[in-house]
């Protein structure tokens, strides 16, 4: 069974602004920016069909996103994960609610943590210095970048590889 996610992609510039701050941790393994995206949710090894059939329902507005800020997860523990922030409206957490009503239908386990909507730039191969992160953080403070309009949500395979994961786009969700 293929391994799947939804997300939203991020405006090219963006990606590109995100690339150049990607430096100064020696810990860190980059996020390439063709793997730059919003995760709306996760949903492991699953069958294609019925997950696609879950999305057929789902009625997909214009959303209104900014990315903004940076932060770690987990929060106020060692970093595994350096992420910049996406500031957004009431409608992208309604459209994750429904979203996540819809894939239960499939036998999808919602995650029990709050959604957090994020762009990853980097995992951590070993715990990273606090004082380095901290220092990064702060170096590149404020973060934020135009405000842009999401159009789509697409629902990605992701096959690991030795090199990293490869996505390849199995549906499409337009706003209408």
């Amino acid at each position: 069974m293929p391994r799947l996610f939804l997300a939203i992609d991020i405006p090219e510039a963006d990606k590109e602004k995100l690339q150049r701050l990607q430096q100064g941790l020696t810990s860190a393994r980059w996020t390439q920016p063709d793997q730059m995206h919003i995760t709306l949710h996760f949903l492991g090894e699953a069958s294609l069909k019925p997950v696609i059939a879950a999305l057929e329902g789902i009625q997909l507005p214009e959303l209104n996103l900014q990315t903004k800020g940076l932060g770690t997860f987990p929060p106020r523990r060692q970093a595994r994960v350096l992420w910049a922030g996406v500031e957004h409206d009431q409608a992208l957490l309604n459209l994750y609610e429904q979203l996540s009503t819809a894939l239960q239908t499939t036998g999808y386990v919602p995650e029990t943590r709050p959604f957090h909507p994020h762009v990853t730039l980097a995992r951590f191969r070993m715990p990273p210095d606090p004082a380095a992160v901290a220092e990064y953080m702060q170096a590149h403070t404020p973060l934020a970048y135009d405000p842009f309009t999401a159009k789509s949500v697409i629902l990605y395979e992701s096959q690991l590889g030795p090199r990293g994961a490869v996505y390849t786009v199995r549906h499409r969700l337009e706003a209408r």
